[in-house]
């Protein structure tokens, strides 16, 4: 629900709803989808979602929301399903059908020795396929792959590109799990990075938003600094034309109008590399369609008169 939804519209739904209606829609929600939400809002909101949620689900929002932007710590979910490897197939099953469906993931289970440290990973269908009586310690997979809290989320996605994964387990400095990261939200973080990789290619600032969500004057922001750089660089064009003011004193207006044209023109090509790789990967993203080329047109005048 909140994900479709602009940071202004998220404040005022969440202001106008009862505490009834916010307990029904953050029970609906996991840890980690909640903490993205409420890191971006002010205290008295945040405060309100979290008396809103339950004990358990208000301690996995404030682990999550302690842990530094941009790390696997603070992408990841506490919603997950670990056993002992002492554990029996049969009696991980039973679980797995009671609590599975509260779980981000079933596909993938994780496993702790006597002591709680990470030892190993069981598939749904070993799993499935193993005797009842079998312990997860003789059917786990002990070739382990995993990130710490404070990973990268940039290389928590080349993991998974990596070691093609359903799910990655993240580990404290114990080596005990705290959490983990699913397929999803590391498909996410890909995007996220080759969309930052690509606007910075283009001299554009990381833009956070998504296009359309986006207001002129922070594009404008995002823009201007490297749109000053270049014309900061071209101006070298003039010092190499006044290398020459001898041979063009009979054309002193002519070097003057070469050297603006060409900061102008140089100037004109960078902020049309910049709203095309904007377009283009906006295009990609589906982040808009032919429908939205009035508000586009729109978007990108007051982005230029901002400039």
């Amino acid at each position: 629900l909140f994900d479709e939804l602009d940071q202004d519209v998220k404040e005022d739904l969440v202001a106008s709803l009862t505490n009834k209606e916010l307990v029904a829609i953050i029970n609906e929600q996991s840890a980690d989808d909640i903490a993205d939400v409420v890191s971006d809002m002010p205290a008295n909101l945040m405060v309100k979602i979290l008396r809103a949620a339950d004990k358990e689900m208000r301690n996995d929002i404030n682990k999550l929301l302690n842990f530094k932007e941009n790390t696997a710590g603070a992408i990841m979910t506490t919603e997950y399903l670990e056993f002992s490897d002492t554990t029996t197939v049969d009696d991980a099953i039973d679980v797995i059908r009671e609590r599975g469906k509260d779980a981000e993931t079933v596909y993938t289970i994780f496993v702790r020795n006597k002591n709680r440290k990470f030892v190993g990973t069981v598939d749904l269908d070993d799993l499935i396929f193993a005797k009842k009586t079998q312990e997860l310690k003789e059917i786990m997979n002990q070739d382990i792959v995993y990130v710490r809290v404070s990973t990268d989320k940039e290389e928590v996605g080349q993991m998974f590109r990596r070691y093609d994964l359903n799910a990655l387990a993240v580990l404290n400095e114990d080596d005990c799990l705290t959490g983990i990261i699913t397929i999803d939200d590391a498909v996410d973080v890909m995007t996220e990075e080759s969309t930052e990789d690509i606007q910075v290619m283009n001299k554009v600032s990381p833009i956070e938003e998504e296009y359309l969500k986006t207001k002129p004057w922070t594009m404008a922001k995002k823009c201007v600094p490297w749109i000053l750089l270049l014309i900061v660089l071209g101006t070298f064009s003039s010092m190499v034309l006044s290398g020459f003011q001898a041979k063009l004193e009979g054309f002193a207006s002519l070097a003057i109008f070469m050297s603006v044209i060409t900061v102008i023109t140089d100037t004109g090509g960078n902020a049309g590399a910049q709203s095309n790789a904007l377009m283009v990967r906006g295009l990609a993203l589906e982040e808009f369609g032919p429908k939205d080329f009035f508000k586009i047109l729109g978007k990108e005048i007051l982005n230029a008169l901002c400039v």
